[in-house]
């Protein structure tokens, strides 16, 4: 493992969720380390307090590489810049009102906006995919002020039917552009999801985003997922640069077939048999570095 990750706990004191989300962002752009999102946990150092808290991983010992960046005073400064540039952020946002340590003052969230990059609508899935997007709250100060991101296979209805938590945090410039905000830089969610997880069919997977004062809001997609290989499509995406306020992506579709990508269910049954391999992670032209997975059928 390698990288950084905050977490706060969803049982602790209200605006960790907040203090946590401006630590994470504060501390990547210092250190530069792979962003591993902010993420919820009971730890007793961060659920058992009387004030705001987060519990900071800036790095991994147990990754050689880190671990030499450890021995590195200057590495350990810009580490110490981070972490007091996100707390000052934060801190500079908030002031004490009575009956709660720590309350927002100049923040007052108006609307969550969710949005799936990838599968699109409609597309049709099988084997393992990754579901990716962004979200923001638009009114969102120090950070994008979203603390998780849930992923259901429906409405939400518990643990019955919960695909996965999102990694949330994914460092994504193109939206901040977008909203002319740099504080929504780390936005992005991603999840790995197994369709054998799922029944063969359609789905409408709901993504849900939170924040500390509207609570949940949500975005959908339909998906096809095919569990037997069959019905599947190569497919090359572009997607354009979000729109402020906008909800659904602008992508575009480039969908080829051949004998190695067939799309006939009869396949299998009639004419001559073929051997069909379908790659579905990485995307094609997709730029990759370090570890990454593939995964495909």
């Amino acid at each position: 493992s390698l990288g950084t990750e905050t977490y706060w706990s969803a049982n602790g004191v209200s605006g960790s969720s907040q203090f946590a989300a401006s630590i994470q962002s504060s501390l990547v752009s210092e250190i530069g380390r792979p962003n591993r999102g902010v993420k919820t946990a009971d730890f007793r150092v961060i659920k058992n307090t009387r004030i705001t808290a987060a519990l900071v991983e800036c790095v991994f010992v147990s990754n050689p590489d880190e671990a030499n960046l450890l021995k590195d005073d200057g590495f350990l400064n810009k580490i110490a810049n981070g972490l007091f540039n996100g707390i000052s952020n934060y801190a500079r946002n908030i002031t004490p009102t009575p009956g709660n340590s720590i309350a927002n003052g100049n923040y007052k969230a108006t609307k969550v906006l969710v949005n799936i990059d990838e599968p699109t609508n409609s597309q049709t899935i099988g084997g393992n995919f990754e579901l990716k997007g962004w979200a923001v709250e638009q009114s969102g100060i120090n950070s994008p002020e979203i603390t998780a991101v849930h992923v259901y296979d429906g409405p939400a209805a518990g643990a019955g039917n919960l695909i996965g938590i999102a990694t949330y945090g994914i460092a994504r410039p193109d939206v901040a552009s977008s909203f002319g905000k740099s504080n929504f830089t780390n936005c992005g969610f991603q999840l790995l999801i197994n369709c054998n997880a799922l029944s063969k069919g359609t789905h409408v997977i709901h993504v849900y985003a939170h924040n500390e004062q509207l609570g949940w809001d949500y975005s959908t997609v339909k998906v096809n997922v095919v569990n037997d290989g069959s019905g599947t499509q190569v497919t090359q995406q572009t997607v354009d640069t979000p729109t402020q306020g906008s909800t659904n992506p602008v992508v575009t579709n480039n969908v080829s077939t051949s004998e190695e990508s067939s799309t006939n269910t009869n396949y299998a049954t009639s004419g001559t048999k073929k051997v069909l391999i379908s790659v579905d992670n990485p995307k094609n032209g997709q730029n990759v570095s370090g570890t990454f997975e593939l995964t495909g059928w």
